[in-house]
């Protein structure tokens, strides 16, 4: 077979198709920021992404093992409990990548405010904490 772009003084001209996007425009403009904000400068950004996504899937799937059968008892559904805890997964990683769009010089402004907030938070369980299954790890909040 023989290609004419390989021949010395061939030039071929090329047709390209135009693609029309079926996305709606806040997914294009939701794909766009993921795709400028998200963009892979190394192995590593696919090492740590798939780290945290086997993790999250691990720990949802050991929820839904350990809970089904009280979550069937007490509520006469088997995937309450998993249905929440993906709930709040879905928020956190939603949270963790609006946080990792943010500029560097801004994070590290407020780590000691955010120090101070976490150290702060675990005194106020000593005072202020629940006890849960006689364990004081929890404070109440809305409820």
């Amino acid at each position: 077979m023989l290609r004419l772009s390989r021949l010395p003084g061939v030039t071929v001209a090329r047709a390209t198709r135009v693609r029309k996007s079926k996305r709606k425009p806040a997914l294009a403009g939701l794909a766009n920021w993921l795709r400028s904000n998200f963009q892979a400068e190394s192995i590593h950004f696919y090492r740590l992404a798939g780290l945290t996504a086997f993790l999250v899937v691990f720990g949802l799937v050991m929820v839904l093992s350990s809970s089904s059968i009280d979550s069937l008892v007490a509520n006469r559904d088997a995937f309450y409990v998993f249905t929440r805890q993906a709930l709040y997964a879905v928020i956190g990683i939603a949270v963790m990548l609006f946080v990792s769009s943010l500029p560097l010089e801004l994070i590290r402004k407020f780590i000691p405010i955010y120090l101070v907030a976490t150290f702060g938070l675990q005194l106020a369980v000593q005072f202020f904490g629940i006890s849960v299954n006689g364990n004081r790890n929890w404070i109440s909040i809305a409820g």
